[in-house]
């Protein structure tokens, strides 16, 4: 009488482990994905501020951008953002943006943020809406000043810990993208 396994015994306890390890790591297969799709997320805010920013000083006129946030706004508007031209009116109101081209993220979240040193994630952003004047100035409509504005995006994916900050200085207009 023999002890030990059979050939065919071990190369099916390892079919087993390695379905077991492929169902496991499902989450992580994603991530690559998951990067891509915050990265691209990022990119995309920034090209639509630095176009607000053009459309601004070339028509000599106000362009506003909204970004919505959490679950608190209308479920089209979740983390999403438009943009539009307005002539230099504003009603007090981000609905009143919805003319514009509006672009959404899923998967990702948007937050305030602080940028100096460091991009500290404050609060999920309900809504933040942006005036460029026509010098390129930055106004942040939903508290009335010109100061850098700033909000960090992130995805609901709990393996990506990748952060983008993006900030608009107020004086020059400017949109980057901080890592």
């Amino acid at each position: 009488m023999q002890r030990g396994f059979t050939l065919v015994e071990l190369l099916i306890v390892l079919a087993i482990l390695a379905a077991l390890t492929v169902i496991s790591s499902g989450g992580m297969m994603s991530s690559p994905r998951d990067k891509e799709m915050l990265k691209n997320a990022a990119e995309s805010f920034k090209a639509t501020l630095t176009s607000a920013r053009f459309q601004a000083t070339a028509k000599s006129e106000p362009v506003y951008v909204t970004i919505y946030g959490d679950a608190s706004v209308p479920a089209s508007n979740k983390n999403s953002f438009s943009a539009t031209h307005l002539g230099g009116t504003w009603s007090g109101a981000p609905a009143n943006l919805s003319q514009g081209a509006k672009k959404s993220f899923p998967g990702v979240q948007i937050f305030a943020a602080t940028t100096a040193p460091n991009c500290n994630l404050g609060a999920p952003l309900n809504t933040l809406s942006i005036r460029f004047g026509p010098n390129a100035s930055v106004t942040n409509m939903t508290t009335g000043t010109n100061t850098d504005v700033s909000f960090g995006l992130r995805s609901t994916n709990p393996d990506i810990p990748d952060i983008y900050c993006l900030q608009v200085r107020s004086i020059t207009g400017r949109a980057a993208i901080i890592r």
